[in-house]
């Protein structure tokens, strides 16, 4: 079987060359500006949510919920971002200052941050691997016969509709919870610090979910339940969309090792969510530089970018987020057809009820 690699045959050594140096350099200051912006931000919106809780008005729900699913959400989910970094060592050179802000940035949305950081960096080991990737990994649908009717409908649920399909990065927490219970997954000279990220994420989130439920229901649900949705709503769309699509098959082994530049360059896709989103995600969207090399910072990545545009015209995949196109990869790739044929397609029975295949569905452009 050909691959649409083969038109770049560079290693990743011979990619992160393209890029210039000074995009690796680490800047405090720089560090420290995204730091303080996310921090006022989700600061400036609890402030606004707990004035909010004591209005004694219906009104106070639309203007609060707004303010959460577009603000605090969406401000949280930077938060992450930048304990991503630090997860990936990129936030700053020192690695006990890395550390201290990626646990409290990982704890406000419940991830232990040293399970995400040693789960995380499998992901980017192993992009597009069929069998290694762990992030929205494939699976056969043949392969779903050996799980209970009950996972198997959640399963199919989440991977196919599009009201639910953010549980998917719930669901990627609860998986590496379980593999670290059972022993699998993460190496046991490893397994000391996670139980340390477990007790420093339970007093921060835990710490965080009382402060809003001091001030009451609405406070909760304006000041937690909804920005935390909002987050896993980003966290799976991000990770979804930055490396699905029906054009793009994850790799066997030999074809994953054959084309170790091409995996990371090629089947990684960068989504343009806007300014918005941008700003307040700190460029997450801006992908393909950040799987060429974790180390690059993420005020790097937008330069870093077009650095590999320019050696690589035309082969960098770009797409404009939308909900056309959310639904174009929701109903395209939810499963593939073996373990030795890595190609998306639409679950049987979806396929069968709605009688289209994606063949026969145009790309958005």
């Amino acid at each position: 079987m050909s691959h649409y690699y083969e038109v770049m045959p560079d290693t990743l050594a011979q990619v992160m060359k393209k890029i210039p140096r000074q995009y690796f350099v680490k800047t405090r200051g720089r560090a420290y500006r995204s730091i303080a912006q996310t921090l006022l931000i989700c600061g400036l919106s609890l402030f606004f949510i707990y004035r909010l809780s004591l209005w004694d008005s219906w009104m106070k729900w639309p203007f609060g919920l707004s303010l959460a699913w577009l603000v605090l959400g969406t401000a949280l989910t930077g938060a992450f971002d930048l304990a991503h970094d630090a997860a990936h060592r990129s936030l700053f050179n020192s690695v006990r200052e890395n550390n201290i802000w990626g646990h409290f940035f990982s704890s406000l949305v419940g991830w232990p941050f040293h399970l995400w950081r040693h789960a995380h960096n499998l992901h980017h080991k192993y992009t597009n691997h069929g069998q290694k990737d762990v992030a929205w990994e494939p699976y056969p649908e043949a392969s779903l016969v050996k799980i209970s009717p009950f996972y198997r409908w959640a399963f199919v649920t989440i991977k196919s509709n599009v009201l639910v399909y953010w549980l998917g990065g719930v669901s990627h927490l609860w998986e590496q919870v379980l593999k670290f219970k059972k022993h699998k997954r993460f190496a046991a000279a490893d397994r000391p610090e996670i139980w340390f990220s477990f007790v420093i994420t339970t007093l921060i989130f835990s710490s965080y979910m009382a402060l809003t439920l001091s001030w009451g229901w609405f406070g909760f649900v304006a000041g937690f339940l909804v920005p935390i949705a909002r987050y896993y709503y980003w966290l799976t769309t991000f990770t979804m969309l930055h490396h699905l699509h029906p054009e793009k098959p994850f790799l066997d082994d030999a074809a994953w090792q054959k084309y170790t530049g091409a995996a990371q360059l090629l089947g990684t896709i960068n989504v343009r969510y806007g300014p918005y989103v941008d700003f307040l995600t700190h460029n997450i969207g801006w992908h393909i530089p950040h799987h060429v090399s974790v180390a690059i910072p993420h005020y790097h990545l937008k330069d870093a970018t077009l650095a590999l545009q320019k050696a690589y015209p035309g082969l960098l995949h770009e797409e404009q987020f939308s909900l056309k196109y959310l639904l174009y990869i929701l109903r395209n790739c939810q499963t593939i057809y073996s373990k030795t044929d890595l190609r998306w397609k639409r679950f049987a029975h979806i396929e069968a009820r709605q009688g289209m295949t994606v063949d026969a569905i145009n790309v958005p452009s």
